[in-house]
């Protein structure tokens, strides 16, 4: 039937959601940066008003310019850092996993 090919969902360039414990109303998503090089992930972290933000550097000026640098605690520091590692780890099991779905040439 005409069902999809295996290869166009492979490295989907679409974000996945990862599973974090971040701050209520926060969520994270990761893509592959580019299909030649499906390890560069992007991260990106949306806020409870959203906006998209991609560093800790910009989590600590949004935590700042919010005047709610008080909320940004060690463990919810603690949480964002843990968020990038799992978002790059979701990124590259997903890639594993498409890769062995490819058929060699």
């Amino acid at each position: 039937g005409g069902g999809v090919k295996k290869t166009e969902i492979i490295l989907s360039p679409y974000p996945r959601k990862v599973d974090a414990k971040i701050p209520e109303g926060w969520s994270v998503t990761v893509r592959s940066a580019d299909v030649l090089t499906p390890d560069d992930v992007i991260i990106t972290f949306r806020t409870p008003d959203g906006l998209y933000l991609k560093s800790m550097d910009d989590i600590l000026k949004y935590f700042s310019l919010t005047n709610t640098l008080h909320n940004f605690t060690e463990p919810v520091r603690k949480g964002f850092l843990h968020a990038f590692q799992e978002a790059k780890v979701t990124q590259s099991e997903a890639n594993r996993h498409a890769r062995r779905q490819l058929v060699p040439f």
